[in-house]
């Protein structure tokens, strides 16, 4: 085994690992198949935190299209602009894949569109995360934590985490929904 206790003989994961990361990987990708009618009100937050939206992306070596469920931060009605942030910060491949130019089209309860992005400052990660937690008080304070400690912040949780993590804005198209 190595020092770490990942591996077993022959460079193998161990089984528990292994198991649990298939369950985790299993309940990441419930919202993609609540995506259907019938079910989309599982999407809408009302059960938990905010809404999901399904990013669905090109990969940027692949090709091939992903749908990826992804919380809303925040939904600004004026300005039509979804903000959206990566667990995993730069290092998500579907982050990656939509700033190399692989965003196809979001579905936002039930509809779909194909929006144009922006990655947003610090000062406007602050602001949407400041929203968040005043709109989820427990729950956002939970994702602040956790955040934080994935990515081993350190200082006062918001200002940290807005300071390092990427936030994307999706603007929805002026026409509506493309289906």
């Amino acid at each position: 085994m190595t020092a770490a206790g990942e591996e077993g003989h022959a460079g193998r994961r161990s089984p528990v690992r292994s198991a649990l990361r298939r369950i985790w990987n299993a309940g990441a990708w419930l919202p993609v198949l609540a995506d259907r009618r019938g079910f989309r009100w599982l999407l809408s937050g009302r059960l938990v935190g905010a809404p999901i939206v399904i990013l669905t992306h090109r990969g940027r070596r692949s090709g091939r299209l992903y749908r990826t469920p992804v919380e809303a931060i925040v939904e600004d009605d004026a300005s039509g602009e979804v903000v959206v942030s990566p667990m995993r910060g730069r290092r998500g491949d579907w982050f990656r894949n939509i700033v190399t130019g692989g965003l196809v089209e979001m579905t936002l309860r039930g509809e779909r569109f194909r929006p144009a992005w922006r990655e947003l400052s610090e000062a406007e990660n602050r602001e949407a995360l400041e929203r968040y937690r005043a709109e989820h008080p427990i729950y956002g304070r939970f994702v602040l934590w956790t955040l934080a400690r994935l990515h081993g912040l350190h200082g006062e949780t918001l200002p940290a985490v807005a300071g390092a993590i990427p936030m994307l804005a999706l603007k929805r198209p002026a026409g509506g929904p493309t289906t």
